[in-house]
């Protein structure tokens, strides 16, 4: 039953519907498929004040579908299934018919489709609704309250048949405020209703099915009955266009969408679904926004903006500029829920100092090839007066206040942040937001955001780690008092969220005794813990302590176990994705409080079928920057190899052009690099001027370090290489500052502009700090 293939874009199973329930959707309509019915509907309603469920199965079934004669009757059982995010294509056999038959969310609309391919005489289509499943919110009080049934009180209209048409809808009134939800329902062909006086199932009936003819029943959802009057006689008369209309969107998808081509279907799977599963999440009436979840949310303004690079690598980028006017037209904060009101306005609430991610997601829009206007630049210098607003002019830190990670701990054992403090996950995207900000300011010709800008980052490298980092237990903590740099007793898996390679530059270094921490804390059968077992908030409020919550770490660890060639860890990290990307869904949280292996669905965090937008992007980023070893920013692309087993993607997307790459050979190390049958040796970083539209790379690699390569250069675009006799030397075009980290186990010689230094490698790397604006002259030699 859960065999299938993904083809094309497409799930396809020879035996039905794979891993049920299965959730579809696109825009504000979802639909859940249980059991050969569907078990619940949600509308959300761009008024809406209360809870989005319309239709939800409760003791007896939601909608179901029948085809009945006088001598026998047959619920809907379906087989050689086509699946989209937005619904399926089935072939549904009995003993007396064929049929084939379709469910799609269109247009915020439900479209049922059948077509008798072989039948019987005699036999009607019947679709059985269960008043029972009209849902009203729980009232349970606590604690068996469930927060998903939850809601504002609501009124349901009595349904009315009347103009072949089935017309009802509710009222949810919460306060001084009240929203309405329409549910319109009518098919092409002519319907009888029948309702069974005990059970109270509305029973629609066709005429007798002929061979061939096409039967549609449309369910419309609208925030009035007067809207949804006008889409039900829309949807019936053009459903077939608007249909045509969504298809065509979703083939775009799958056309610029990257192939990954490699032992592990699962990941392959995984890399050609994601960017469909998000295309779904789009709110089509109010660009740049998405839902969060495939099931419960509406849009939030933080899982939107984080892992931007995911759409440009997938070839959304255009999306992602409506994402930035979007946050822009909310303000402040970025970080931040919002809701979509009947005006189409936005309404931001939770307080964050996280607004350099909006930073962070430009500056991944403008390595896809966008456009740095005025609008979105200006906003950026805004947020850049903020950020500096907060830097603590002794130690170059950002004062962010109480740490948004487990800040609800307990001052008594030392485990709750003070209110004036330097936040680890704060502190880091804001540095990676800076970083961001020099590259942007120097596009721009802005001086002065540039000088700003490289100050900080570098008063704040110059401290970072000294003031952060707890040599004895070998990791940094949740957060360090300012003023008395004293750290707190507390230590979270949720150092930052992982935006873009500059984070490397800072944490690199400590990569080793880092993850010899998470080995003995964090790391389970599942995933990664936030917390170690033994912490006293463990579990504190119920799931955010105990389960992974892969937005916040999956970056960041999965490029510490790749550049330190951890076989056996990168084989579970694979694992772990390969595990929901076989269930055809991404949890929001993963449950780690177990290390029996494979977590269950629980129905909130890890629905069946639901995919969550952050944890897919996490996942997305991870598969690019470190299994395929590939790191984009707005100067180049820098490869970092692994000695895992040879794999290649097609149709990666960035600068405005396409990347094909493929790793090759065995060995941890790069021996060289193959782009457009061109040759190039001793760099990791790829001269930005031999990159052309289409690039065919080729990274092949050994087991033997080099004895002098280039290994990262981040935010410094390389031109005019060359190697020759132990002697590498290039242009570099440096934005304010850069990190330059060069493979060697000898002395090297290294001339920036001229002037000359001998260096010392410590750990088989040289690692200096370039500080220019505009070309430099460099050569590096032994």
């Amino acid at each position: 039953m859960n065999e299938y293939k993904v083809l094309d874009g497409k799930i396809v199973s020879e035996s039905g519907l794979p891993w049920m329930p299965r959730l579809f959707c696109d825009d504000r309509l979802m639909f859940e498929i249980n059991n050969n019915e569907i078990t619940e509907i949600k509308y959300f309603n761009p008024t809406a004040i209360g809870n989005h469920i319309v239709l939800r199965k409760n003791f007896y079934k939601c909608i179901t579908f029948f085809a009945r004669s006088k001598k026998a009757s047959y619920e809907f059982l379906p087989s050689k299934t086509s699946l989209t995010p937005y619904g399926f294509d089935s072939l549904w056999n009995f003993p007396e018919g064929e049929i084939d038959f379709s469910i799609k969310a269109v247009k915020n609309s439900l479209v049922i489709t059948l077509v008798p391919r072989k039948i019987e005489e005699g036999f009607r289509f019947l679709l059985e609704l269960h008043q029972d499943s009209f849902f009203m919110p729980q009232t349970t009080p606590k604690p068996y309250y469930n927060p998903q049934l939850g809601g504002a009180p609501r009124e349901w209209k009595n349904p009315v048949f009347e103009d072949n048409l089935l017309k009802t809808s509710y009222t949810d009134t919460r306060e001084n405020q009240s929203c309405t939800t329409a549910v319109y329902m009518g098919a092409t062909c002519d319907l009888s209703l029948k309702k069974t006086p005990n059970n109270d199932v509305f029973s629609f009936s066709t005429p007798v099915l002929e061979k061939d003819k096409e039967y549609t029943f449309v369910i419309a959802f609208e925030s009035s009955e007067e809207k949804a009057s006008k889409k039900i006689a829309d949807m019936l008369g053009n459903f077939k266009t608007y249909l045509a209309e969504i298809e065509k969107r979703y083939a775009a998808v799958v056309e610029k969408a990257p192939r990954l081509i490699c032992d592990n279907e699962k990941l392959s799977n995984f890399v050609a679904l994601t960017p469909l599963i998000n295309e779904s999440l789009k709110m089509l009436d109010v660009e740049g926004a998405l839902r969060a979840n495939t099931k419960h949310y509406v849009a939030w303004g933080c899982d939107s903006i984080v892992h931007s690079m995911s759409l440009t690598n997938w070839g959304d980028n255009e999306y992602g500029e409506k994402i930035l006017s979007l946050a822009q037209k909310l303000g402040f904060p970025i970080h931040c829920a919002y809701t979509v009101d009947s005006k189409r306005n936005c309404h931001a609430g939770q307080v964050s100092h996280l607004d350099a991610s909006y930073i962070i997601a430009l500056y991944s829009y403008v390595i896809g090839g966008g456009e740095l206007t005025d609008y979105h630049y200006d906003f950026c210098k805004v947020i850049l007066d903020k950020i500096l607003a907060t830097v603590d002019e002794k130690t170059g830190l950002f004062v962010t206040g109480t740490n948004m990670c487990f800040d609800y701990f307990s001052e008594e054992d030392g485990t709750k942040a003070p209110e004036n403090c330097y936040g680890a996950k704060e502190n880091g995207t804001m540095y990676q937001g800076i970083r961001a900000m020099q590259q942007l300011a120097f596009m721009k010709g802005d001086s002065e955001s540039l000088e700003r800008a490289t100050k900080a980052a570098l008063k704040f490298e110059e401290n970072y780690l000294d003031i952060f980092y707890n040599k004895e237990a070998g990791y940094i903590p949740a957060a360090v008092e300012s003023g008395t740099n004293k750290q707190i007793n507390s230590y979270s898996a949720y150092l930052s969220v992982f935006e873009n390679d500059f984070y490397t530059d800072l944490f690199e270094e400590v990569f080793g005794t880092t993850l010899e921490y998470f080995k003995e804390n964090y790391i389970s059968t599942n995933g990664l813990r936030p917390l170690s077992l033994d912490h006293p908030g463990f579990d504190a409020d119920g799931n955010q302590t105990h389960c992974w919550w892969p937005t916040y770490n999956a970056d960041f660890y999965s490029r510490m176990i790749f550049m330190l060639n951890e076989t056996e860890l990168i084989e579970q990290y694979l694992g772990w994705i390969s595990y929901w990307s076989e269930r055809l869904s991404m949890p929001e949280g993963m449950d780690v409080n177990s290390d029996n292996f494979g977590p269950k669905f629980d129905n909130w965090n890890m629905c069946c079928g639901a995919w969550q937008m952050f944890v897919m992007r996490a996942f997305y980023q991870t598969i690019i920057r470190s299994y395929i070893g590939a790191d984009f920013d707005a100067s180049g692309v820098t490869v970092y190899p692994y000695s895992g087993k040879e794999n290649k993607i097609e149709n990666l997307h960035a600068f405005g052009k396409i990347f094909n790459i493929e790793n090759k050979g065995e060995g941890r190390y790069l021996s060289r690099i193959i782009l457009n049958g061109k040759e190039i040796k001793g760099t990791n970083r790829i001269p930005f001027d031999m990159i052309e539209s289409v690039n065919n790379i080729v990274i092949e690699k050994c087991d033997k370090a080099p004895e002098l390569s280039v290994y990262s250069f981040n935010g410094a675009k390389i031109t005019d290489y060359s190697i020759k006799e132990n002697k590498i030397s290039f242009n570099a075009e440096i934005t304010g500052h850069a990190i330059l980290k060069v493979i060697t186990e000898k002395d090297i010689t290294i001339s920036i502009g001229g002037n000359e230094k001998v260096y010392k490698p410590v750990s088989s790397k040289v690692k200096i700090t370039a500080q220019a604006v505009g070309k430099t002259k460099i050569e590096i030699r032994l």
